[in-house]
């Protein structure tokens, strides 16, 4: 087993956004200290472990180690480090992934571990319905597994109410007055993966 240091000494190499750092924190009930350095040498050796765990040795043991890969992964995809792991949004729910751009969320992610099923990804979608309407510039969605999605989830997914074959999804327009004067984009891109390995995804759809 590894010394607390020499995990240290690993996820130095790695670029790790100051979100999850704090997430992990909070989950082990560690202290933090300024900055990615100072925040890892005070941090207790749980949270150290659970970081190493996730990032470097890829462990698919705890929901939230796939959490912290795919915060990462979704930072270089956005090439950003505004993240937030476990984020709530008042009158919506519960974000496993948000990432924003200044005060406004461009970026949500879902992030399941088992029991992929329609019911979980229909009960998202929903969710991301509301949050368009009150989030005009969240332009990307992740919906991301552990496990391998199958072909009669996909069929349901292309039938979801305002989903294209090309994974542009159209979120419910206003009616009546306020949709005439509402000239908000209603659209964003939809993107289910699996994760295949550590920082590795392979689309499922589109």
């Amino acid at each position: 087993m590894k010394t607390k240091e020499e995990m240290i000494h690993e996820l130095l190499k790695i670029k790790i956004p100051y979100g999850l750092i704090e997430y992990i924190a909070k989950k082990e009930r560690s202290s933090l200290g300024e900055g990615m350095i100072n925040s890892l040498k005070k941090m207790n050796d749980g949270a150290v472990r659970s970081l190493h765990s996730s990032l470097v040795e890829g462990n698919k043991g705890r929901n939230e180690f796939l959490l912290l890969r795919s915060a990462q992964w979704i930072c270089k995809q956005l090439n950003t480090t505004n993240i937030v792991i476990e984020n709530q949004i008042a009158n919506i729910g519960d974000f496993n992934i948000v990432a924003r751009e200044e005060d406004e969320i461009i970026c949500v992610a879902e992030c399941i571990n088992d029991n992929l099923n329609f019911e979980a990804v229909n009960d998202f979608v929903e969710k991301i319905r509301k949050l368009k309407n009150n989030q005009p510039k969240l332009s990307q969605v992740y919906y991301i597994s552990s496990i391998e999605f199958n072909e009669d989830l996909l069929n349901n997914i292309k039938n979801i109410q305002g989903m294209s074959v090309d994974g542009i999804f159209t979120a419910e327009e206003k009616k009546g007055l306020a949709g005439m004067f509402n000239r908000k984009s209603t659209k964003l891109k939809f993107e289910f993966y699996h994760e295949i390995g550590i920082l590795q995804y392979k689309k499922f759809f589109p």
